[in-house]
């Protein structure tokens, strides 16, 4: 008796059921859930918009270095033409506490009265040049 009870008890474990078996059907009660394929797409989506978000913050991160190391160059160069307005002459040099190297020139125009200041600086590769047009500075000999 003990041993039959058990029969039964195991062959419903094992039996297929056909309204479980189909998703379609009246009055079947199906599991509730999700199947792997679900989960799978889900998944593949998320990471399709992780990697994007990822992607655009790297990018823009960049893109703000590159401003702020811009913006930075221009400020010395202005620096540097403020100096040479007041004493016009070529140098080069580096940028004392900076990685950046400079390059100042004076160059005459047709008009004799006035010259052009002008000064590079330079990073990595990176450029930025300003020049001006000042009056030129009479030079007086003290007699």
């Amino acid at each position: 008796m003990k041993n039959a009870k058990l029969r039964k008890s195991y062959r419903s474990l094992f039996t297929v059921h056909p309204g479980l078996a189909l998703r379609s059907g009246a009055g079947c009660s199906l599991p509730k859930g999700f199947t792997l394929l679900e989960i799978m797409i889900a998944l593949a989506i998320v990471g399709a918009v992780v990697i994007t978000i990822l992607y655009t913050v790297n990018y823009h991160a960049d893109t703000a270095y590159e401003h702020t190391v811009t913006t930075r160059m221009f400020l010395a160069a202005k620096e540097k033409i403020a100096e040479m307005e007041q004493n016009p002459q070529d140098a080069k040099g580096n940028i004392a506490g900076t990685d950046y190297t400079y390059e100042n020139s004076v160059n005459t125009t047709k008009d004799e009265g006035i010259i052009e200041i002008k000064t590079i600086i330079n990073k990595n590769g990176k450029k930025v040049i300003l020049s001006e047009l000042v009056i030129k500075k009479e030079i007086q000999n003290p007699q």
